[in-house]
C-alpha cells in the first residue's frame, strides 16, 4: 500500500484542498532559483514540489506500483522506502514533503537521502508540526488528520537527526495558522488568521519547512609533520605538476 493513498483522498476535503495550495505556494516561491544538475522529490501525488525548479533532471519517487498509476509523470522511479536506487553524491535538490510522518523507518530513510545528496547538497522537509491547532484537536478527537498518519516529528527531534547525519539547518518556516476547520466558508472567512498568527504565535503553525545543507566533509586535513616531509613535498609538486600540463 502507499503511504500516501490517503493523502490523495483527503486533499480532495476542503481543508486539504486548501493546505496543497499553501504548500504549492510555498514550493514555487523558494525553490525556483534552486540550481544543480539532478532533483528529486518524494510526496503527495497532487503535490508537485518542483515545478517551478529550473533544475533539467527532476524525478518523483514512489513507494508502490500502485502510485505509479497515480502520479501523471514520465520521470518517476518506484523504490523501496529503506534503500534508494540512487548513486551516492549525485543528487544536488531533495524535496521530502510529508514522507518522514508516513514512512515505517523515517530515520533510515534521511540516511539514504543524506548518502545520495553531493556535499552542499539541498534538503528540503515539510511535515506536521506537533505543537499546533491542528495537532491538539487531532489529540483531543484521537482522530488522525490523514489516515495512517499518526506520528507528527517535532523540528527539535528533526534537528537532532540531521545533526547525526551531518546535515546542517539553515532555514525554517512555519505557516497554516488557521483551526483546522473542514469547511470552504469559514476557511475563507479566517483567513486573517495566517498574517496574525505569522506575527504573533509564529512557531504554532500546522505546517513547517527546515531547509538543510550537506555538510562538505570531503577535505582531509593534512597533519604539520606531512607538511615539511620531503617525500611529502615531492609528491604534491609532481601532483601540481601534473594537473597542470593535463
Amino acid at each position: 500500500m502507499d503511504v500516501f493513498e490517503n493523502w490523495d483522498c483527503w486533499i480532495n476535503s476542503p481543508l486539504g484542498s486548501w493546505l496543497l495550495k499553501q504548500e504549492q505556494y510555498w514550493m514555487d516561491q523558494n525553490l525556483e532559483d534552486v540550481f544543480g544538475y539532478n532533483a528529486l522529490q518524494i510526496g503527495p501525488s497532487k503535490l508537485d514540489c518542483l515545478r517551478s525548479n529550473r533544475i533539467q533532471c527532476k524525478v518523483r519517487i514512489c513507494f508502490s506500483a500502485e502510485a505509479l498509476t497515480r502520479v501523471d509523470d514520465v520521470n518517476t522511479l518506484l523504490a523501496s522506502q529503506e534503500n534508494l536506487p540512487i548513486q551516492s553524491q549525485t543528487v544536488d535538490l531533495f524535496v521530502l514533503s510529508h514522507v518522514l510522518e508516513a514512512v515505517i523507518n523515517p530515520h533510515q530513510l534521511l540516511r539514504e537521502v543524506e548518502r545520495v545528496l553531493i556535499p552542499e547538497g539541498k534538503l528540503i522537509i515539510c511535515g506536521f508540526n506537533p505543537v499546533s491547532l491542528w495537532a491538539i484537536k487531532k489529540n483531543l478527537n484521537k482522530i488522525e488528520l490523514v489516515d495512517g498518519v499518526k506520528t507528527w516529528i517535532s523540528i527539535g527531534r528533526l534537528k537532532d537527526w540531521c545533526e547525526l547525519l551531518d546535515l546542517k539547518i539553515v532555514g525554517g518556516q512555519y505557516s497554516s495558522y488557521l483551526p483546522p476547520l473542514n469547511s470552504e466558508k469559514w476557511i475563507k472567512r479566517l483567513q486573517w488568521m495566517e498574517s496574525a498568527g505569522a506575527r504573533w504565535w509564529p512557531t504554532a503553525g500546522a505546517v513547517y519547512y527546515l531547509t538543510a545543507i550537506k555538510r562538505n566533509s570531503c577535505l582531509n586535513l593534512v597533519g604539520p609533520k606531512k607538511w615539511h616531509s620531503p617525500k611529502f613535498k615531492k609528491h604534491t609538486v609532481a601532483s601540481l605538476g601534473k594537473i597542470i600540463s593535463g
